[in-house]
């Protein structure tokens, strides 16, 4: 995975025809959607009683990761009966640019 920038998180509920084995199988098809766009890792996967919780990193430019735009991707792809998104959270972990200016920082690594 490419280095982390953003960590979602994302709470909701399921019903009974969902088994935890499915729920899994569910989250990795639509953590593979966005893989070739924002270089996802999943860190937390918990299902208690009929709640889920999962953390995603992923690797994304500041504009790329809003939560407009995060919480636009649930709603239009998290459609299936039996399953409800409670909420979630974007959370800048590290960025490349400098969140006032927003421009590239002034520092480089030099590699031999």
């Amino acid at each position: 995975m490419a280095l982390a920038t953003h960590l979602i998180k994302i709470e909701g509920s399921f019903s009974q025809k969902w088994t935890e084995e499915k729920l899994r199988e569910y989250v990795k098809q639509k953590i593979l959607e966005i893989e070739s766009f924002y270089h996802t890792d999943v860190e937390l996967f918990r299902v208690q009683g009929n709640t889920i919780e999962v953390w995603v990193y992923i690797s994304a430019l500041p504009s790329e990761a809003k939560n407009i735009t995060i919480g636009e991707w649930i709603k239009n792809h998290i459609k299936e009966d039996g399953i409800e998104v409670k909420g979630f959270e974007v959370k800048i972990i590290m960025s490349f640019l400098d969140p006032i200016s927003e421009k590239p920082p002034q520092f480089m690594i030099y590699l031999p």
